[in-house]
């Protein structure tokens, strides 16, 4: 048994699996690749949201990590259904006041 030394920080989440998504857009992820942009091109980062049930993978190019990136890419991606669950790194657009209230606004509806 290997035991780690324990910490005085409270926990922010504990690890847990998923399961299989059992329907369209109850399972997605948000992955951001960037460091694109040659001399003739303003987009940067291509912005991909990918379903885990159809394995569908919808994709935005612009030349910022904002919210309105991430907002807009849901918008585009799940017009007739909602997504329950997002997954994601820490990205500042995600973490941001405006796509919280996005989000909230969405779900209320």
């Amino acid at each position: 048994m290997f035991k780690n030394k324990s910490r005085g920080q409270s926990k922010y989440g504990l690890m847990s699996h998923l399961g299989p998504a059992t329907k369209p857009f109850q399972i997605c992820s948000i992955d951001t690749i960037g460091g694109f942009g040659g001399s003739r091109s303003t987009k940067r980062y291509l912005h991909l949201l990918s379903d885990h049930f159809t394995r569908y993978a919808y994709v935005l190019t612009s030349s910022t990590q904002n919210a309105n990136d991430f907002i807009k890419l849901i918008r585009n991606c799940a017009e007739t259904d909602d997504i329950e669950l997002i997954l994601s790194d820490q990205y500042p657009g995600i973490n941001s006041k405006e796509f919280k209230r996005f989000w909230m606004k969405r779900k209320l509806l």
